[in-house]
């Protein structure tokens, strides 16, 4: 048993406060905050994680053992070792590791202490670089000492959101301070780190669905025992255990992932507004479209508007042009115009980003016989077709079912899909620029561990290539070689039975044109 409460009193409150606001059981609420090892009963102990070191003892590695080579050749380049979940994380296994040791090629060693945020000179002296319009607007958002307040943060797309955020944790979060960094989506996370960890080193820890039970555990139990991270993570993140929170940072505050849709269904960007009223805390908002209940409060002086108007560096805005695709042959949802738009940039060796708000093949399939199309039994909503695993999935409540070529209602073989996904998009692209890579990126192919960081890794070499992707691609990345973006569909958003669909559309519409031009051309 620990001699202290799972969770501090602050955060006490902040569950007992939701539970009542948004009427849900206090003890399902008070459940959501603790990690999966402590709901299991688990004690809240750290699993300690073996630390190897190179050593040579004479012995040889076979020939043919390539794998085991190259494990000793990366493990000998770190002077001071690496733990085993780096170890896995860069591809290699325990048995190599088991092999290695029985050679005696391998030790287990005294694990390398992280370097500190105390005693890295080159992290403290390091500052993002501002433009005059960032300064002017870091310089209008408040200290953690002078208590709560509410910032939106209006920052066009490109205009440097980020190093404002960088910039304030740098001046204002002390050393033994805690800040909390939300982000909407998973897929943002490894972008978000890299750039955070440039300038805080150790000091960054992640929080997100992805993890493994020990990892959540681990940055619980950081987080709980008060040490000074700055913790980058999903929604779920403003739930845990803060002891000495000093800065909450939302980005893409309009975002939709911020709300859970199932269960306790709650808003992280709301709980971080009160979590950070509780702390007596600041808490910036940013966005390039800000939700409408935002602007509302910042129209009322709840929130105190901050505006970043010009994009960083020489960047330009995206010039946005109307392509009227009535009474033209489409492949794929893509006009003849847009492909040749693609080609010529193409050429140019440039990228370019085709969006497409819909994963797999197509979204309905539909008998052209007798109009029977495949519905959910759990939610009554359309099943997509998904080609490629021969899967009809429901991307609601994720039920499936196999694919048939017949009508299952009249058994007719004029059984179709209609309208496109991103994999029929995809797969139009791909025959249009043989020569080209075309990256798709979407829930169905990034659900690999480490898979978006290496697409992104891809597209940051800035060679040519064509993104197709959904909400994923739509917002927080930076591709300095996109320099066309093409919205398949763009309308079609006005069809969504939301009551907020027009501003979802005008928020993806502009996001998604905002990744085009971020560098110099």
């Amino acid at each position: 048993m620990e001699n202290w409460p799972a969770l501090p009193v602050e955060t006490f409150k902040l569950l007992s406060w939701a539970s009542d606001y948004y009427q849900h059981p206090l003890g399902e609420c008070l459940f959501t905050a603790l990690p999966p090892a402590l709901r299991r009963g688990r004690i809240a102990e750290e699993k300690k994680d073996q630390w190897w070191l190179a050593i040579d003892s004479g012995s040889t590695i076979p020939a043919n053992a390539h794998k085991q080579k190259a494990l000793w050749d990366w493990l000998n380049q770190r002077s001071n070792g690496a733990p085993t979940t780096d170890i896995l994380r860069a591809g290699f296994n325990r048995a190599q590791l088991k092999a290695l040791q029985e050679k005696q090629l391998i030790e287990v060693v005294s694990p390398a202490r992280p370097a500190d945020f105390n005693e890295a000179p080159e992290l403290l002296a390091r500052r993002p670089r501002l433009s005059e319009a960032q300064t002017s607007a870091a310089d209008q958002l408040a200290s953690p000492n002078e208590g709560f307040a509410a910032f939106l943060l209006y920052g066009i797309t490109g205009s440097g959101k980020t190093e404002i955020y960088l910039h304030y944790l740098k001046e204002h979060l002390g050393n033994q301070d805690q800040a909390l960094v939300l982000v909407p989506e998973i897929n943002l996370t490894p972008q978000t780190v890299a750039r955070f960890q440039r300038y805080f080193g150790a000091r960054i820890v992640v929080w997100h669905s992805a993890l493994n039970d020990n990892e959540r555990l681990t940055t619980w139990l950081k987080v709980r025992n008060g040490e000074p991270v700055i913790l980058v993570g999903t929604r779920s993140a403003a739930l845990l255990p803060f002891t000495n929170l000093r800065t909450i940072i939302v980005d893409e505050e309009h975002d939709s992932s911020y709300k859970q849709g199932e269960g306790f269904r709650y808003s992280g960007r709301d709980l971080a507004v009160y979590r950070a009223h509780l702390n007596k805390c600041p808490v910036i908002l940013g966005s390039a479209t800000p939700s409408l209940e935002s602007v509302h409060n910042a129209e009322q002086a709840k929130y105190h508007l901050v505006k970043l108007e010009e994009r960083a560096g020489n960047a330009a805005p995206p010039v946005i042009s109307l392509l009227d695709i009535r009474s033209r042959p489409l492949e794929g949802g893509l006009s003849r115009p847009a492909l040749n738009a693609i080609e010529q940039i193409l050429a140019k060796g440039e990228q370019a980003l085709v969006f497409v708000n819909r994963r797999g093949f197509a979204p309905v399939m539909m008998c052209f016989d007798c109009g029977h199309m495949v519905e959910c039994p759990r939610c009554d909503t359309r099943l997509t077709y998904h080609r490629r695993d021969r899967a009809m999935r429901c991307h609601h409540c994720d039920y499936q079912t196999a694919a048939t070529e017949q009508c299952p209602k009249c058994k007719s073989e004029a059984f179709k899909p209609v309208g496109q996904g991103t994999e029929r998009t995809e797969d139009i692209l791909a025959t249009a620029f043989p020569d080209t890579p075309v990256v798709r990126v979407d829930r169905d192919s990034t659900q690999r561990k480490g898979s978006i960081q290496g697409i992104l890794n891809q597209v940051n070499t800035g060679k040519p290539c064509v993104l197709v992707g959904t909400q994923m691609l739509a917002k927080g990345h930076d591709f300095p070689n996109v320099t066309l973006v093409v919205v398949v569909n763009a309308d079609g958003g006005l069809f969504s039975v939301d009551f907020r669909a027009p501003e979802q559309l005008i928020q993806t519409l502009l996001q998604v044109s905002g990744r085009a031009g971020r560098g110099t051309k």
